[in-house]
């Protein structure tokens, strides 16, 4: 019997200890279950916080934007009309950068009104012409009606009686020759006056310039017969090419003819001129290009 009542004490004993760890594992996954649900209760607060904060920031920015929309839209009666000028320049700005710059008849169209506004002091395509190949003009290796060359521009220091720089001093004159077959002085080829018509034409002509026919009448330096082409200068000394003084040191804006129109490199020390006087010379080779021209 006491056997017994000892395995029975040792079995209630085991079962109170059974018990007692059951009701310890329950008290701490209660626990971990309390944590856990707080921390749930800790993440969505935090999600709801940072919900609110990003509808707060485009909340303002939203208030920014419709701010300066309405700014612009109150203002508009003030920078519409400036936008639309500035616009219109541009296009402007375009087109002429386009004829300027562009063979043929429209080219030459362009370039002689840039001219005449050039004569009052104002040439629109002094500074929109590109001197870079053919993009310029009439190009170096375009085909002429006329077969013409430049043998004469720029003589650094070439004076007038009276002293002062010539056109070929001030880099405002051109001596053009013909060719194929080339012409001597005091020919009678009826290409010449036909050169000399072109030259006019390009704008050449009193008070603004001369065009000289130098195969009939050629000049004491002469070595070879040409048609010679020049600006003139101002009774208040401006020249009539784009309206400024060339000071005394000489012209310091000349730019290349080589490239652009035919250049007799072989007889031309320095083919160079001045912008407006390229502008001219374009328009005058772009005249050759199209000009109806007698046989020799």
């Amino acid at each position: 019997m006491a056997e017994i009542d000892d395995e029975l004490e040792q079995q209630r004993i085991q079962d109170e200890a059974d018990e007692f760890e059951a009701m310890q594992q329950q008290e701490r996954l209660a626990q971990i279950q309390a944590q856990n649900q707080q921390q749930g209760i800790g993440n969505k607060v935090q999600r709801t916080q940072d919900a609110v904060k990003t509808v707060q920031k485009w909340t303002k920015r939203y208030e920014k934007t419709s701010a300066a929309l309405s700014f612009l839209g109150a203002s508009f009666p003030v920078w519409g009309p400036i936008l639309g000028v500035l616009a219109g320049a541009m296009l402007v700005i375009i087109i002429l950068i386009a004829g300027c710059n562009q063979t043929g008849a429209s080219g030459s169209v362009t370039r002689g009104v840039s001219f005449v506004a050039g004569i009052f002091g104002a040439d629109i395509c002094k500074n929109l012409t590109f001197n870079a190949g053919t993009s310029g003009g009439a190009g170096a290796g375009a085909s002429f009606a006329l077969d013409i060359t430049i043998t004469s521009a720029y003589r650094a220091g070439a004076l007038t009686a009276g002293g002062g720089y010539s056109a070929h001093g001030r880099g405002e004159a051109i001596d053009i020759a013909l060719r194929n077959p080339t012409v001597s002085v005091h020919g009678s080829d009826p290409r010449i006056a036909q050169l000399v018509a072109i030259g006019r034409s390009a704008g050449f002509i009193p008070a603004a310039g001369d065009t000289l026919d130098e195969y009939t009448n050629p000049a004491e330096n002469a070595t070879g017969g040409h048609v010679h082409v020049e600006f003139n200068l101002k009774p208040d000394g401006t020249t009539y090419c784009d309206g400024t003084r060339i000071p005394a040191s000489g012209p310091s804006d000349l730019v290349s003819l080589v490239g652009v129109v035919p250049v007799d490199t072989g007889s031309t020390s320095d083919p160079r001129v001045r912008p407006c006087m390229l502008n001219a010379v374009i328009a005058l080779f772009n005249a050759a290009q199209t000009a109806p021209t007698p046989s020799p």
